[in-house]
């Protein structure tokens, strides 16, 4: 479930956020060709390796699964450093960056559970939709905006305050998630 949230996450970013990010100097095909890359090209490869369920070699499944133990670490690691560069008196102070989080980190898991909870029964699959939609803004942006000239230490910001705020803010939508009927 969380591939297809990430594929989708991917299309979107590497089209749309492209061409936000790029504005209207850049060329107009930079998106199309940025879709296909390394993180959608490995979730198609995952959804045809569960759809299909080939045999596979055990040299293989450990590779991956310990380059995917190594991932989250090395990502929590970067996370990590970026908040030592930056002010938590700055992030906090940022009235508009606070709102902003409000509403990725609250307002829209809450909503976004509401709706999907009107058309899933899944217990599993409500709680992995809220898992996907209460996580904090992907470092992606970070990135996104410092490749094409954009706000990056704004961007920044935004992974990390919501990166810290998001460790109260999830239990908060499940409990509130949990208060409105939805068995997550």
């Amino acid at each position: 479930y969380v591939v297809i949230c990430t594929i989708i996450f991917n299309i979107i970013v590497y089209t749309y956020g492209v061409r936000l990010a790029a504005g209207h100097n850049e060329n107009p095909d930079a998106p199309k060709r940025s879709v296909i890359n390394v993180g959608t090209v490995a979730g198609a490869v995952c959804i045809g390796i569960f759809l299909l369920k080939p045999p596979l070699p055990e040299i293989l499944v450990k590779t991956v699964d310990y380059t995917g133990s190594a991932t989250t670490f090395l990502s929590m690691m970067v996370i990590g450093a970026s908040f030592g560069q930056m002010s938590l008196k700055d992030m906090a102070g940022d009235v508009k960056l606070l709102v902003f989080s409000a509403v990725k980190l609250l307002a829209v898991p809450i909503s976004g559970m509401w709706v999907v909870s009107r058309f899933v029964d899944s217990p599993v699959l409500l709680g992995v939709c809220m898992v996907m939609l209460a996580t904090p803004v992907g470092s992606m942006t970070a990135m996104l905006a410092q490749q094409y000239d954009c706000d990056s230490e704004l961007a920044s910001k935004g992974v990390a305050l919501t990166t810290l705020l998001s460790v109260a803010a999830i239990p908060l939508v499940a409990a509130v998630c949990r208060g409105m009927g939805i068995a997550v």
